[in-house]
């Protein structure tokens, strides 16, 4: 299973940041080893723009910086 198109924003990728809603999100994929990525992936203008690394950028790239403790192989 993977999870797509997760983001810390509003459906449209637009508005103010919501870090804690999204941690209530990336704590059950965690616990459950379910894979994520974040949307949007972009230097678009929206408040959701990874790149350059905004807010969410900021805190995205320092969540996938943490590793889970799935297995390896």
């Amino acid at each position: 299973m993977f999870v797509t198109e997760f983001g810390t924003q509003t459906a449209s990728g637009d508005g103010g940041n919501s870090f804690t809603r999204a941690q209530q999100y990336i704590d059950p994929m965690a616990r459950k080893k379910i894979s994520w990525s974040n949307w949007n992936y972009s230097d678009g203008e929206r408040s959701g723009a990874v790149r350059p690394l905004e807010a969410a950028g900021v805190r995205v790239r320092d969540r996938t910086r943490t590793p889970d403790d799935f297995p390896t192989g």
